[in-house]
């Protein structure tokens, strides 16, 4: 990956915008695709929300994003955070599934994980947006303190090597992802996470 251009650097007082245009590059060096990055920064008194949208533009006539769980839009959590540490952090989705394990191949709008960080509960949840492709996404989460939305594996989700999660994008035709992270004092339900994922939805409809 190689940077284009940075289009927009913005801010106010509680808020602040970074634009910027990437290539991705094969292993010989040529141009794939181009992907503009729009990150925004809202910070509020116990929340610090980042809103994050990638555009894909194919360079070839089709490009594609093969099925694979490793990935897509995902975070790491501090090692006091995650379920294994000796303080016992926590996840949480959408659909009231609880532990990493029942969370981990599920289709869900959203995961929090939170857990301790010097003697106090915080957290980290991932919204997905009903605009991404496969909406409510699927979920590559560990107890190790990985979080990752993916809609592109399917078949190790789904645990059966004939459903194919293989998704082609055609040049003219550009691919939108949008996530939101929030940054929370506390665990799920002091943070209302559930509460704040609604005020999302209605906010992109």
């Amino acid at each position: 990956m190689k940077l284009i251009s940075v289009e927009e650097i913005k801010g106010c007082k509680d808020s602040g915008t970074i634009e910027a245009v990437f290539q991705e590059l094969d292993p010989a060096g040529k141009g794939i695709m181009t992907e503009t990055r729009t990150v925004t920064v809202h910070v509020g008194s116990n929340l610090r929300i980042i809103d994050y949208g990638i555009t894909v533009y194919p360079v070839a006539p089709t490009l594609k994003f093969g099925d694979t769980k490793e990935g897509t839009f995902g975070i790491r959590l501090a090692t006091s955070m995650t379920e294994d540490s000796a303080k016992g952090g926590r996840t949480v989705n959408a659909k009231e599934a609880v532990i990493a394990k029942n969370i981990w191949g599920k289709r869900s709008e959203w995961v929090d994980y939170d857990g301790s960080v010097d003697g106090k509960t915080v957290g980290v949840a991932i919204f997905d947006t009903p605009s991404n492709p496969r909406y409510p996404t699927y979920w590559h989460t560990r107890a190790y303190g990985l979080d990752a939305a993916n809609p592109f594996s399917l078949h190790d989700f789904l645990h059966n090597q004939s459903h194919d999660g293989d998704t082609v994008v055609e040049c003219g035709r550009p691919v939108h992802f949008q996530y939101r992270v929030v940054i929370h004092d506390g665990d799920t339900l002091s943070a209302d996470i559930p509460g704040l994922y609604k005020e999302y939805v209605a906010e992109k409809k």
